[in-house]
């Protein structure tokens, strides 16, 4: 018996896939240690095994999110500084 073919892509990956037929450059614009960063912190909250350690994982991101966010925000910028010119997308 034939069993039905799964189909394991998201939109988004064939959106993706789609874009580099068409010789676009797929290019990381995340720093990984700190999107790795924000999710130690949230597991660390999910993770908490008392209301006391659940408090203090809540305060450590609270304490801890805005610079996160502004430092992937940077690098971001930074990344879409160094690319932009490569695709012809300079400001005149």
């Amino acid at each position: 018996m034939n069993q039905p073919r799964l189909n394991l892509t998201s939109k988004n990956y064939e959106i993706i896939a789609e874009l580099l037929e068409k010789s676009a450059e797929l290019v990381r614009t995340e720093d990984v240690a700190l999107v790795r960063r924000k999710y130690d912190l949230l597991t660390k909250v999910v993770k908490a095994n008392s209301t006391a350690a659940r408090m203090s994982a809540v305060m450590e991101f609270r304490a801890t999110a805005k610079e996160l966010l502004n430092s992937r925000d940077t690098f971001i910028a930074w990344k879409n500084e160094d690319t932009t010119p490569a695709m012809g997308l300079t400001e005149n």
